[in-house]
């Protein structure tokens, strides 16, 4: 965006270096031939992101059929955020608003919600 300062931005080798491989041969994609790609990229993150959810909220279930559930609590925290295409980045290192959203998700049974 316009006004930022360079210092919000790196190189995004997630996205630049070899170990991305879209053909096989160890060559990262141009700017062209990832073009293609986006709409991939999205729906894998997206993918990844329910799966995991899966999983955490299948642990959840066999601590809450436990008699520790009363008296654990339970913390999720997770790496900072990934763009996915906003100001032209694939990565996650910006100090951009995307780059930088963190979920902390806490419970403790015996504070009830207000």
């Amino acid at each position: 965006p316009a006004q930022t300062p360079h210092l919000a931005f790196h190189e995004c080798a997630e996205m630049s270096h070899p170990y991305w491989d879209s053909d096989g041969w160890g060559v990262p994609p141009t700017k062209r031939d990832f073009s293609g790609h986006q709409s991939l990229m999205r729906r894998a993150y997206y993918g990844c992101l329910a799966y995991t959810d899966s999983l955490i909220g299948q642990v959840m279930e066999v601590l809450d059929t436990s008699a520790a559930a009363e008296h654990t609590v339970t913390v999720f925290m997770g790496d900072h955020g990934w763009h996915l295409g906003e100001n032209d980045l694939w990565c996650k290192m910006t100090n951009l608003e995307t780059g930088t959203r963190v979920p902390l998700i806490i419970r403790v049974p015996w504070i009830k919600a207000s």
